[in-house]
């Protein structure tokens, strides 16, 4: 059977100047990284196996160590810290992520190798639902993603799966193509093309069969996705899952 690994990105000082990013106070930040990985501490085991969380502004992260031995699963963390943010910030937050994908891979032992899938979080999200969204995956698949077709075509980044082979041959190395500089629209609207141009060569599955309860605080306006209107948003969402499962949106 698989091990689920949990791979939580992070940045806890983030550079100003970076597009539509307005949640740069890094106390802020850090206790929204803090709060999510408490979280998911307790999901360790049902059903996360390993949680890997990679912060790519050099931060200290001796609070996140201090909150993994207290729940006892400090020999099922790990945590990397690294200065990853040597580019123009007009480059964008997915240009960032992605890079910082890719350097986790290279130096994490628990993401390379074996038979794993990898579930990459923005690690200040709550997933509130992450469970039976894993316990429904598909049995098998390259990259699991939630793609939308409605009112734009997106492909959202805050949650998604792959394989090795997924990961190998789908996003390693991508961030180039995402920088919000290119002049190619957002990076979510880049991904799905880079998405579906996939689809000839690797198994994905473009739509989740649950969709996720996010509960935390949006980087571009400081408000959090279960306010309001979030709130009716994912009942929408959920409800076209059923009852109209061709509508992405």
């Amino acid at each position: 059977m698989s091990q689920n690994i949990l791979l939580l990105t992070a940045t806890i000082n983030s550079r100003k100047g970076i597009p539509a990013l307005s949640r740069l106070d890094p106390d802020q930040r850090r206790a929204d990284y803090a709060r999510a990985f408490r979280f998911y501490l307790g999901l360790l085991g049902r059903p996360l196996d390993k949680i890997v969380l990679v912060e790519n502004s050099a931060s200290d992260l001796t609070d996140l160590e201090r909150l993994a031995r207290e729940a006892g699963a400090a020999d099922r963390v790990e945590l990397i810290s690294f200065f990853g943010q040597d580019f123009p910030p007009e480059y964008g937050r997915a240009y960032s992520e992605f890079r910082t994908i890719d350097h986790a891979t290279e130096r994490s032992e628990t993401l390379r190798g074996g038979d794993r899938i990898i579930w990459k979080m923005t690690g200040r999200y709550l997933v509130r639902n992450l469970p039976r969204i894993i316990a429904k995956r598909p049995e098998t698949f390259d990259l699991y993603c939630n793609m939308r077709n409605y009112p734009s075509r997106w492909a959202d980044m805050y949650l998604l799966a792959w394989t090795g082979v997924g990961y190998e041959g789908v996003l390693k190395g991508l961030a180039p193509r995402l920088r919000q500089d290119a002049g190619a629209g957002s990076p979510e609207e880049e991904f799905w093309r880079v998405i579906d141009e996939a689809g000839r060569h690797y198994k994905i599955v473009p739509r989740f069969r649950q969709i996720p309860y996010i509960d935390g605080i949006r980087g571009f306006d400081n408000k959090n996705y279960m306010e309001e209107s979030g709130r009716w948003k994912f009942m929408a969402r959920r409800i076209a899952l059923y009852v109209a499962p061709w509508l992405w949106i």
